[in-house]
């Protein structure tokens, strides 16, 4: 029965990676920290359920027992750049098409971040 449970737990997760992507969501946060009013207003979507996603996003994932990770399709490079904040031993490579690599680079540059794209 525990791997049923498992099985129906990870399909919200999903959801909500799916709904990140959508929104483009870490590409709207990568410019500077917003409350979830602010964000969803930008967004055009309800803030009370944009507030539940961001929570779940936050806290569905573990990647302390990870060493690597590949961002494929990085974008602005925000979502990486989130997770190596919090999780300070990540070695992230970020790959995106060519013509979306020098906005990548720019970002991450602001940042002052140690990631760089490929």
């Amino acid at each position: 029965m525990s791997r049923i449970q498992d099985l129906s737990s990870s399909v919200y997760e999903s959801f909500a990676m799916l709904a990140k992507m959508r929104l483009d969501l870490f590409t709207h946060l990568a410019e500077c920290p917003q409350t979830a009013e602010d964000l969803a207003s930008q967004l055009d979507v309800r803030p009370d359920r944009l507030s539940v996603l961001c929570y779940g996003l936050a806290a569905a994932h573990d990647f302390s027992p990870f060493q690597t990770m590949l961002d494929v399709g990085a974008g602005s490079g925000g979502f990486s750049l989130g997770l190596t904040e919090k999780w300070t031993h990540l070695d992230v490579t970020l790959v995106d098409l060519a013509s979306i690599t020098p906005v990548t680079r720019r970002f991450l540059e602001e940042a002052d971040a140690a990631i760089k794209p490929t």
